[in-house]
């Protein structure tokens, strides 16, 4: 925790109602929902719109783009948590895992990487919502290092008995994901 960042100065107003609405998908840090997702609060006119080619020597680290002066498995996992922490409050997480991603963030050939979940998962703690969204999809919760890092400084809760699902078992909906080969974070927990 400590990074600084420009964001909308109404990210930081208690009167706003902050409601966070990802996809479930399979990127590098492992998984891409509530607290990646905060990605995106960072400033499009200083970091870029794709967050990487900002203006001057502001751009976020979150994508391939790291050099020897970061270690980039456990700086981006950092920067996802940073981001998350930004936000005064987040009233509400509502994850879209009707049709989800597996191996990466974006379609392949044909969307073959598509996997049809046909549900929503809501909760107003993000940690344990990517929790719950990270058994989904047949991993541990505890091998993603953003999903700890965010409990470990307070941002909701990573501990599957404090967490009430309600609705349909999770084991219903559990699919286990194809991982992509390409990033350490599909191979290796923390």
């Amino acid at each position: 925790q400590g990074g600084k960042y420009w964001i909308h100065k109404y990210l930081r107003s208690p009167n706003i109602k902050f409601i966070n609405v990802p996809v479930l998908k399979m990127h590098e840090p492992g998984i891409t929902n509530a607290l990646k997702n905060h990605i995106g609060v960072a400033a499009g006119t200083y970091y870029g719109y794709n967050k990487i080619s900002g203006n001057g020597s502001y751009r976020l680290l979150h994508h391939s783009q790291f050099n020897s002066t970061y270690n980039y498995k456990t700086w981006q996992d950092e920067e996802i948590v940073d981001l998350a922490s930004c936000i005064d409050k987040i009233d509400l997480n509502v994850v879209d895992a009707l049709l989800c991603l597996e191996t990466q963030k974006t379609c392949t050939s044909g969307c073959a990487n598509q996997v049809r979940l046909n549900t929503i998962i809501v909760g107003a703690d993000p940690v344990a919502v990517d929790h719950v969204s990270t058994k989904i999809i047949g991993s541990n919760p505890d091998d993603i290092a953003h999903i700890t890092m965010a409990a470990k400084i307070g941002l909701g809760t990573n501990d599957a008995d404090s967490i009430t699902v309600l609705g349909e078992s999770l084991s219903r909906y559990t699919y286990r994901f194809s991982r992509s080969g390409g990033s350490p974070h599909s191979t290796y927990g923390q």
